[in-house]
């Protein structure tokens, strides 16, 4: 839940800003060491421990935000 809400704390200010092409760029660049991190942890695996929990849920909605 902690590599989540770093990947994704900066990146939740583009959402409304009035810059967000300016900005996206270099918050993304910044962000990608957590979401790859992510990716190799969760693999293949149809859930982020191997069963469903609320990470899951905070996943799947930061997901939809992208």
């Amino acid at each position: 839940m902690g590599v989540i809400t770093d990947g994704l704390k900066d990146i939740r200010g583009l959402y409304w800003n009035k810059d967000y092409e300016n900005l996206k760029i270099e918050l993304l660049e910044k962000a990608r060491p957590k979401f790859n991190y992510l990716k190799e942890f969760i693999g293949d695996k149809q859930w982020a421990l191997g069963y469903l929990t609320l990470v899951d849920f905070v996943l799947a909605e930061m997901l939809a935000y992208f």
